[in-house]
């Protein structure tokens, strides 16, 4: 259900039957922010809750561009509404089209008929969007979840999650390896370039002219490819544990394109973490094979021996260049000492040198700087 300007739009959505009319003249309106103070009214007056209705806002964090609000509804079913940002919330200037939430939506409305309520790892449900103000509303996940980052900062390495990872990243590329449908559907890489590959790749390349030309052969060769689905940001903070199975979320860069670039992002965030451990990095490796593990198994039969292993090869470039981008891109971690940034530094300069084409020659260049 969409709710937008010029028009009466009559539904019932969360047990309240309501009227919208928005404004069919022509002008132009500001967007309305959104924060924990206004959310409530701004729902009453759109019709999402009853007039009367008392709920709960708090911001959820985790996020450099969006607002993103937790509805608590007491005896209804809790929400989460989600609205962009042009700027984002980073040292450096960093602006995004706000167009990208309705892609947003329209993606997560894709994704969820590959993953349905059934599969290991599911996706949020889009309730509503309101198209004038860039937001739209979607299902919560249960409470008492944990935020995956979370927890394997906090040491807990569980290869049951990266399995389900892989399993899921998997299934989700195989379901639309050159799939012209799905290609239609999900829309080209618009946003991904404002949102990946010139924050981190473009300004990590100024930063190591070194490796420019590679980082710059990477940007060209990713936004020409046509595989299949791409998350643009499938990472342990994105992932959600419940008591139930894990919840993915955040699709504001997924697009049709170039599919290695999420094996290669993902990667990068273990790796990462698997620096940061030091003599523990073999608990974070153990993870990367686990995902492997997942990820082949779903994708043997609709990708050819050949194309998985260019799909590898490709996303090891953009593990090197993930992991360069977090420590001198426009989003940089915030969890490894200045050391440790250097390790990685390292370790992704020699990869992009060496280019090993298969994952036991990326785990031998990880041990040389954990």
């Amino acid at each position: 259900m969409t709710v937008g300007r010029g028009g009466r739009n009559r539904f019932r959505r969360f047990g309240v039957e309501a009227e919208h009319r928005s404004g069919g003249d022509g002008e132009s309106r500001p967007m309305e922010l959104l924060n924990e103070r206004s959310a409530e009214d701004w729902l009453k007056r759109r019709g999402l809750i009853a007039p009367l209705e008392r709920v709960v806002v708090r911001a959820l964090s985790g996020g450099v561009s969006n607002v993103v609000l937790h509805v608590h509804r007491g005896v209804h079913s809790s929400f989460v509404v989600k609205q962009c940002r042009e700027q984002l919330r980073v040292p450096e200037p960093w602006f995004a089209p706000l167009e990208r939430i309705r892609r947003e939506a329209a993606v997560l409305r894709f994704c969820g008929r590959l993953l349905t309520d059934a599969a290991e790892v599911r996706v949020p449900q889009v309730l509503f969007e309101v198209s004038e103000d860039y937001a739209f509303g979607m299902t919560a996940a249960a409470d008492g979840y944990r935020v995956w980052k979370t927890l394997l900062l906090d040491g807990e390495t569980d290869e049951r999650i990266a399995a389900a990872c892989g399993r899921t990243l998997g299934r989700l590329h195989a379901a639309t390896w050159h799939d012209a449908q799905a290609a239609l559907a999900l829309g080209g890489p618009d946003y991904f370039d404002d949102l990946r590959l010139d924050p981190y790749y473009r300004t990590a390349a100024g930063r190591n002219r070194c490796v420019a030309a590679a980082l710059e052969s990477l940007i060209r060769e990713s936004l020409s490819r046509r595989d299949g689905f791409v998350h643009g940001d499938f990472s342990p903070k994105n992932l959600l544990v419940t008591d139930d199975g894990l919840m993915l979320v955040d699709f504001e860069v997924g697009h049709y394109g170039d599919s290695s670039f999420d094996l290669g992002f993902f990667l990068a965030h273990l790796t990462l973490k698997a620096i940061r451990a030091g003599e523990r990095a073999h608990r974070y490796v153990a993870l990367t094979e686990a995902f492997w593990d997942g990820y082949e198994r779903e994708t043997c039969g609709a990708l050819s021996p050949a194309e998985r292993r260019d799909v590898m090869r490709r996303g090891l470039r953009h593990l090197a260049g993930c992991v360069l981008a977090r420590v001198d891109g426009k989003s940089r971690v915030e969890y490894l000492t200045e050391e440790r940034q250097q390790a990685a530094r390292s370790l992704a300069l020699e990869l992009f040198r060496d280019g090993p084409d298969d994952w036991p020659g990326v785990l031998r260049c990880l041990a040389n700087v954990t």
